[in-house]
């Protein structure tokens, strides 16, 4: 990944990656300043810190004006916190990025900080606490970070202490930007069709002002506690239930073997983890592993929800799987290496992903979980690799909490399967159809057609549609494969509540083109510029089912279709098909 890195007089870095062939700029500002540098009595003021800026600055006093001027030239803006860091991030059409960068250099250089705002903005982050403490599936993670790290910065709630925000005044968080906020800790990257010298000058002109300052030093980690377990029950229906280790830090030299150990326990549908407990035995919907790494400390967990009669089951087989890698054939970890191989290229061709990559080359952003400002918390659940122990036999987990209560995330699951292409004589490579289903949500809220278009112009071709009412009997057949698990009632409720589209597309290697296009199970893990990465939030309301291998299209089309699908050629096709230079 080529990039310009600079530093300025003050000690500002500033990277620029030209991409030429992209036509927005993604603008990320990391302040190397989180709650780990926090105590007890001002816990949760980085957090709160990165709501207030952004209620107005000197050159836009209101929190409306700071949207609006980013939002009405097309683009985004939106901050995050973390343990080791804050970031602060934009992403709009080329012509206006010097527009993100004049406002986030404003919120950082000059925020208000009334205290009428701290007031209000007080009451939002006491909910926002409660809110997610009432949560299994993100309190069991704050919970297995306190035993890694026990009174500890790094096993506390990044958003605080509730009674430390009710307390809370303007002239605190002042300070503690005034403290923390220093500029050799900051780096600004861009990306996009921009010109790197251009870009260094405007970073230069809003931010090289910004005075030096002494920078803030943290608590180093400390050793893990002796407690390795910890218990919250009430009546339920689901357990929740993290194991986890301590890793490496982030610039050991074992996070290389470490991600690829990750890769094979955890991470995908196609992960030990995955295959053992979902797909084989069928224990949970949820499993994976991920790992956090700090400047001096590191962490993996592994996750499961299940049925609470089940734990003891799922908690063998995830030991079993643990162990398991010192026995495996080397081919189990072969098959890991292209997906991390490919990882840092697939993130080049994206500005917003090419940022995080510049940072964390010039070792300016920790590979940590985080979360944000609205509703990006669900990020604490999942980062982007994972960490575990070495050595000749597996330590004992250093934590293990459960937690059970009436809610559960469902959707229908992904199985990630791969076609060979195969070419016809006359170079055209052969087409397969797959099923799509614009979900309830998706007509509701008028985007069902604004997806299609997108398949339309990837260039697969549309050969059946319908508009209907699913009835019950329909949805039971749809979702047999899932009857008799605990969210299966939860799947026929919501695509018989409101009336679906139905399609049927055609094309080269559909049924992968189309389940790439659509992303991940879970919205807060699709991949941006997917369908469910760019309009979709939660998992019972993730827009689109689509096909997941050639036998389960035959059969769902079958279902939706009984009539059968129209047969038409395009004048088009060829360009889209043929895989052969010009005779």
């Amino acid at each position: 990944m080529e990039y310009r890195k600079v530093t300025l007089a003050n000690g500002l870095r500033v990277l620029v990656g030209e991409m030429p062939e992209a036509r927005s700029v993604s603008l990320f500002v990391y302040v190397g300043v989180g709650s780990r540098i926090e105590t007890k009595d001002d816990a949760g003021t980085s957090h709160f810190v990165e709501h207030m800026v952004f209620k107005g600055s000197a050159k836009r006093p209101t929190a409306a004006e700071i949207s609006q001027v980013i939002e009405s030239k097309g683009g985004v803006v939106n901050a995050s916190t973390d343990k080791e860091v804050t970031v602060f991030w934009s992403r709009l059409p080329a012509r206006h990025y010097l527009v993100a960068l004049d406002v986030i250099a404003d919120l950082i250089r000059a925020p208000m900080l009334r205290p009428k705002d701290v007031d209000s903005e007080r009451n939002v982050i006491v909910e926002e606490l409660r809110m997610y403490r009432d949560q299994p599936q993100d309190r069991v993670h704050t919970l297995v970070d306190e035993l890694l790290y026990p009174r500890h910065p790094l096993g506390w709630e990044v958003a605080g202490r509730e009674e430390v925000v009710l307390g809370m005044t303007a002239e605190r968080l002042r300070a503690f930007m005034e403290r923390g906020y220093a500029p050799s800790r900051t780096v600004v990257a861009l990306a996009g069709p921009l010109r790197a010298d251009d870009a260094i000058a405007a970073v230069d002109e809003a931010l090289g002002g910004l005075a030096a300052r002494e920078v803030v030093k943290s608590k180093p980690a400390p050793r893990p506690g002796k407690s390795h377990s910890k218990l919250l029950g009430k009546r339920a229906e689901q357990t929740n239930l993290c194991v986890g280790w301590r890793a490496v830090h982030t610039t050991h030299p074992d996070r290389y073997a470490i991600d690829m150990m990750n890769a094979v326990l955890g991470e995908g549908m196609s992960s030990r983890l995955f295959l053992e407990l979902r797909e084989k035995r069928g224990l949970a919907y949820d499993v994976h592993s991920y790992r956090a790494n700090y400047s001096d400390a590191g962490h993996l967990v592994i996750y499961a929800g299940f049925a609470p009669q089940n734990g003891a089951e799922v908690l063998k087989a995830i030991m079993r799987e643990v162990a398991s890698p010192r026995r495996a054939r080397a081919g189990r970890g072969d098959r890991a290496r292209p997906r991390l191989r490919e990882g840092p290229h697939r993130a080049s061709a994206r500005g917003h992903a090419r940022r995080v990559g510049m940072a964390r080359g010039a070792r300016a952003l920790p590979r940590a979980r985080s979360f944000g400002r609205r509703s990006l918390r669900a990020h604490r659940r999942r980062d982007d690799g994972g960490h575990a122990a070495r050595g000749s036999r597996v330590p004992p987990p250093r934590a293990l909490v459960r937690r059970s209560d009436r809610t559960a995330r469902v959707a229908r699951g992904d199985r990630a399967r791969r076609r060979r292409r195969c070419r016809g004589g006359d170079g055209v490579v052969s087409a397969e159809r797959t099923l799509v289903v614009l979900k309830p949500d998706a007509l509701q809220r008028g985007i069902a057609f604004e997806i299609l278009s997108r398949f339309e112009k990837r260039g697969l071709r549309l050969v059946a549609l319908r508009l209907l009412k699913v009835d019950r009997a329909m949805a039971e057949k749809h979702y047999a494969v899932h009857k008799g698990k605990f969210f299966y009632n939860d799947l026929v409720g919501v695509i018989t509540a409101s009336p679906v589209v139905a399609a049927v597309l055609e094309g080269p290697n559909a049924i992968a083109v189309v389940r790439l296009m659509v992303g991940s199970t879970r919205p807060h893990e699709a991949s941006e510029g997917s369908i469910r990465g760019d309009y979709a939030l939660v998992g019972l309301r993730n827009l689109v089912h689509a096909s997941d291998a050639p036998e389960t299209a035959a059969s769902e089309i079958k279902l939706w279709f009984p009539d059968g699908v129209v047969e038409y050629t395009r004048d088009i096709d060829r360009w889209m098909t043929e895989d052969k230079a010009p005779s």
